[in-house]
């Protein structure tokens, strides 16, 4: 898990968050991932050679997170939760499959129907 490094993407690493992003079969248009790249809103979890997790935020609502799939259950997306609410308070929509990674990232929870709304304060 050392290999990672979180960092902000860059324009150059458009292509490798598009596929970690169509890999976790989100919606998430190409338009609205380069604008928020363009405004120092997503974040990747690098190795040297490879972007194996993105989170892509626009102000404090997270837009989309996701990890390959060979590299679940690691912590990445742990991490990158981490590195994007240290000092904001950060928002997400979601569906009740992946209630339980939120609840372990210290999001409180409501239920609004299908899907379900989560607030985690600033840790800072």
């Amino acid at each position: 898990m050392d290999d990672i490094t979180i960092r902000t993407a860059t324009a150059d690493d458009l292509t490798d968050v598009m596929g970690v992003i169509d890999g976790g079969l989100l919606a998430c248009a190409i338009e609205t991932v380069r604008s928020r790249i363009e405004a120092n809103s997503v974040l990747v979890a690098a190795t040297a050679t490879t972007v194996v997790g993105v989170l892509v935020r626009e102000e404090e609502l997270i837009k989309a997170i996701a990890v390959r799939p060979n590299r679940r259950g690691q912590s990445i997306g742990s991490r990158l939760i981490d590195a994007a609410g240290e000092t904001r308070r950060l928002r997400a929509r979601f569906s009740p499959a992946v209630r339980p990674f939120y609840e372990y990232n210290d999001f409180e929870i409501t239920n609004t129907g299908e899907r379900l709304r989560g607030i985690r304060p600033a840790v800072r």
